[in-house]
């Protein structure tokens, strides 16, 4: 057999002929752009005791000398002679495909996995890769599905429609409690003092003394701290009984801010401009009382006086945009007060008094706080007013 003669793939090969002439004809064809790659096979001849890889050669080099000189130096080598250069790439790179499947055959044989297990291992992952790349669908958090859940949701509005009751979603407690729990957050004290207090009347100059020094000490705080706080006030203050606070001095005052407990409701907001607000604000009620020896509560006739001794009814939505927090009413009284020496006693402060003695009624119109205040005044020997929350402003 020639030596360039074997049963190979023929598909874009060329056998060299058995003669020089033949040889060199072919090889004079590189210098027109040809190329000449070669490869060595394994010899599968048992007598065959070893194989030689030959290096590509460069067309522009290749003679006929070259290919007569590789003839001789094995039994089997195959000299492939292609044309366009881009053809010898693919048989390149078709040859380094094979080179990766038999190494990656040798891998997985070494890790104990036959051909087929390791086909359908590669066949899982691509499979696994493909369908994270999809979009995944949200799972419905509700136990219905979401149409049924829709579908009941609107059968149930339309059933309340049509029956004029309110439809039954889950908040039937909510709606049933008081408007102010928005602010009370379900502390028991303060909706007691919401529920029995806050908007009812209060006469006297002891009550509007207490009143005007607890909203005094609410300045720059909550309203829920001075009301746990109001005990302690009480026992500080002496009941506030005005002649009895009237007498204290800075010792007094020096004693109460070094107070130290552990209950802080035990003792009251440390601030000594407030605490001396309290003890002057007596003593220029003690001097109302003697520029008007006939009355025995000239602050409760002064702070009365600015609502005409008859409360006002707002006609409050319930927005807290909407709300007042102070009127007219609030400042004339605060310039009034200011006027005779008081401390502590700005617009929203009084107005904030004039709330919590009942000289104005702030619960949303129309709410049973509103009604049940409305009730009561309609039996107020002096009657009551009624207003806009818009016309306190």
């Amino acid at each position: 057999m020639h030596p360039f003669r074997a049963s190979r793939p023929r598909s874009a090969v060329l056998w060299l002929a058995s003669t020089s002439a033949s040889s060199l004809l072919w090889a004079s064809a590189f210098s027109f752009g040809g190329s000449v790659r070669s490869a060595s096979l394994a010899s599968t001849e048992a007598s065959s005791s070893s194989s030689l890889s030959l290096p590509p050669f460069r067309s522009s080099c290749v003679s006929s000398r070259d290919i007569l000189a590789t003839s001789s130096l094995s039994s089997s080598p195959l000299l492939l002679l292609t044309g366009p250069r881009n053809t010898g790439h693919q048989r390149l790179e078709f040859a380094a495909m094979k080179t990766r499947s038999s190494t990656e055959s040798v891998a997985r044989k070494n890790h104990g996995l036959s051909d087929a297990a390791s086909r359908q291992m590669s066949s899982d992952s691509t499979s696994r890769s493909s369908a994270d790349t999809r979009p995944k669908r949200k799972q419905a958090s509700s136990s219905f599905p979401p149409s049924k859940t829709k579908k009941k949701t609107r059968n149930a509005k339309k059933k309340a429609e049509t029956d004029g009751t309110e439809e039954d979603d889950g908040n039937t407690d909510n709606r049933s409690k008081p408007w102010y729990t928005m602010f009370t957050k379900g502390d028991k004290q303060y909706d007691r003092y919401m529920a029995t207090e806050w908007g009812f009347e209060k006469r006297g100059d002891v009550a509007m003394f207490e009143k005007i020094s607890l909203e005094g000490a609410q300045s720059g705080l909550s309203w829920l701290t001075i009301l746990r706080k109001r005990e302690a006030y009480r026992r500080t203050f002496h009941q506030f009984d005005v002649d009895k606070v009237a007498a204290m001095t800075q010792d007094d005052v020096d004693s109460i801010l070094n107070q130290n407990t552990a209950d802080t409701t035990q003792m009251i907001v440390r601030h000594r401009g407030k605490i001396e607000a309290v003890i002057n604000n007596a003593r220029k009620i003690q001097e109302m009382r003697v520029a008007h020896p006939e009355d025995p509560n000239p602050l409760d006739s002064l702070v009365w006086s600015f609502v005409d001794d008859k409360p006002i009814v707002y006609r409050w939505s319930g927005e807290l945009r909407d709300a007042n927090t102070k009127t007219a009413e609030s400042i004339a009284m605060s310039k009034e007060l200011k006027k005779r020496g008081f401390k502590f006693v700005g617009p929203t402060t009084c107005y904030a008094m004039m709330q919590s003695v009942g000289m104005v009624v702030d619960h949303p119109v129309d709410s049973p706080e509103w009604k049940a205040a409305v009730s009561r005044l309609e039996q107020r020997k002096g009657g009551y007013q009624e207003a806009s929350a818009a016309d306190g402003d």
